[in-house]
C-alpha cells in the first residue's frame, strides 16, 4: 500500500518493504544508538535493538491508524531518524522512556491472555524444559520461511511452564453448532487471526455467515463501516440474516489510513507562518503520545527539534501549554491553545523565535477548513 502512494513511496526511498528489510538487516548485526529526547530537555542514549523492530512493527499492524504512524515512523527511519519508532515502542510496550520501568495497561491482561491460550494449546510434550527445547527448535526451523515478524513462533515458550497447560497437544474435533445462526467476522489484513483459519471455522460451521474485508483490521466491526455493522445490527435488533453466506466488504482505504509526510525539519522550506502552523496542526494529530491518548489527565512529550508540549483536558476539550516547542527547526513555539470539542477548532497562541522573531494567533476548523492567523512575525503585520 505505501509502495502505491507516491508520497509515502519516495519517504521510504521507493520501495518501503526493501526499507524495511534494510533496517531489519542493520538491527539483526546490532542494536543502532539514538537519542531520545525528554519533555524535561534531556536527550537520554538508548539502543534501538531488533526485538524492539519486530515487537513495535507487529503491535502498528492491529488498525489503519497505526499502520499510518508506523509507515510515517518507517520513512524516519530510513531517513536516519530513529525517534518516531521509539515513540512507537515506548507507548505500545507502556514502557516510561524517562525511568525505563513497565507501566502496564490497566485495560489488558497479559495473565488473561496467556490463561486461556496455554490452557487451549499445548507446545510439544515432556518436562518445562524439554518443550522449551522443542519450541526453540521449531522456531529455529522457521527462520527464512517467514520473512518478516516471526517472533510469534516463539509464544509458546510461556506455555511450556503454565501450570494449566495440557501435557499432549488436545486433539478436539471442529466445532459444527448445528441449528445456531453464526457470524464469522474476518478480514485479509488481520494480524493476529490468520484469514484462513477464520475461513476454516465458517467452513465447519452447520449454520454459518462469512463477512469479511478485502485488507481490514483486527475485529472488524465498530469502525462505523456499513459492512459488516449494518449485517450484525440487524441480527442483534430484529434477528435477520445476511441473504448470502459469504459477503464481501468493500472499505476505502482498506489498509492504512492517508500518508502525510513527516514535517519538513526546516522552517525555510515552508512559504509562510500560516502554512508552518497547518504543518504542526497535522504533525501533532499524529504524534504517538498524542494519538494515543485517551486525554483523561495531563500529558507531556518532546518536540522533534527541542521543547515541551503539554495537554490537558479541559472543560470545553483539551488546553495546549508549549515551551520553545520546535515542530521544526527555525520556529519555536512558546504559549497556550486548546481544541474545542463542539466546535472542531484548534488553536495556537504563540510567541516565536528562531529563524524570525514575533507573536501569532492561528485558529483552524476541523469543520469547515477555515482558518486565522493574526499577529506580526518576522516584522510583517498578518491579519488573515
Amino acid at each position: 500500500a505505501c509502495n502505491e502512494d507516491p508520497d509515502c513511496a519516495q519517504a521510504t526511498g521507493g520501495d518501503a518493504l526493501a526499507a524495511y528489510d534494510s533496517l531489519a538487516q542493520k538491527l539483526s548485526e546490532a542494536a543502532l544508538p539514538y537519542q531520545y529526547p525528554l519533555p524535561s530537555g534531556v536527550k537520554q542514549n538508548n539502543l534501538f535493538t531488533f526485538n524492539q523492530l519486530e515487537f513495535t512493527t507487529a503491535y502498528q499492524m492491529y488498525s489503519m491508524g497505526s499502520r499510518m504512524l508506523f509507515l510515517r515512523a518507517l520513512s524516519a527511519a530510513h531517513n536516519g531518524d530513529l525517534v518516531p519508532l521509539a515513540r512507537l515502542f515506548f507507548m505500545q510496550a507502556t514502557i516510561d522512556p524517562a525511568t525505563g520501568e513497565y507501566q502496564g495497561d490497566p485495560t489488558f491482561s497479559d495473565t488473561m491472555f496467556t490463561s486461556v491460550h496455554c490452557t487451549d494449546n499445548a507446545y510439544f510434550s515432556g518436562t518445562p524444559q524439554e518443550r522449551a527445547a522443542q519450541t526453540i527448535q521449531a522456531g529455529q526451523a522457521s527462520n527464512g520461511i517467514v520473512p518478516r515478524l516471526d517472533g510469534g513462533v516463539y509464544s509458546g515458550l510461556t506455555c511450556a511452564f503454565w501450570p494449566s497447560s495440557p501435557k499432549t497437544p488436545p486433539n478436539i474435533a471442529p466445532l459444527t453448532l448445528p441449528g445456531v445462526p453464526t457470524f464469522v467476522l474476518n478480514a485479509t489484513l488481520d494480524p493476529a487471526t490468520p484469514f484462513n483459519e477464520g475461513k476454516a471455522v465458517f467452513e465447519r460451521l452447520q449454520d454459518s455467515y462469512h463477512i469479511y474485508v478485502e485488507g481490514g483490521v483486527h475485529g472488524i466491526y465498530g469502525w462505523g463501516e456499513s459492512c459488516p455493522d449494518d449485517y450484525i445490527t440487524d441480527f442483534l435488533v430484529s434477528g435477520a440474516l445476511p441473504a448470502e453466506r459469504e459477503t464481501v466488504c468493500q472499505w476505502d482505504p482498506a489498509v492504512t489510513y492517508f500518508f502525510l509526510p513527516i514535517m519538513s525539519p526546516q522552517a525555510s522550506d515552508y512559504q509562510n507562518p500560516s502554512e508552518i502552523f497547518f504543518a504542526i496542526t497535522d504533525e501533532l494529530i499524529r504524534m504517538p503520545e498524542y494519538y494515543y491518548s485517551d486525554f483523561s489527565e495531563e500529558e507531556a512529550f518532546a518536540c522533534p527539534y527541542g521543547g515541551s508540549f503539554t495537554f490537558a483536558p479541559s472543560d470545553t476539550g483539551e488546553s495546549y501549554r508549549f515551551e520553545n516547542c520546535s515542530f521544526t527547526q527555525g520556529f519555536a513555539m512558546t504559549g497556550t491553545g486548546g481544541y474545542e470539542d463542539e466546535t472542531s477548532l484548534i488553536s495556537f497562541d504563540a510567541a516565536l523565535s528562531g529563524d524570525k522573531t514575533g507573536s501569532l494567533l492561528f485558529t483552524y476548523s476541523w469543520d469547515d477548513g477555515s482558518y486565522s492567523l493574526t499577529g506580526i512575525y518576522g516584522g510583517e503585520t498578518y491579519n488573515e
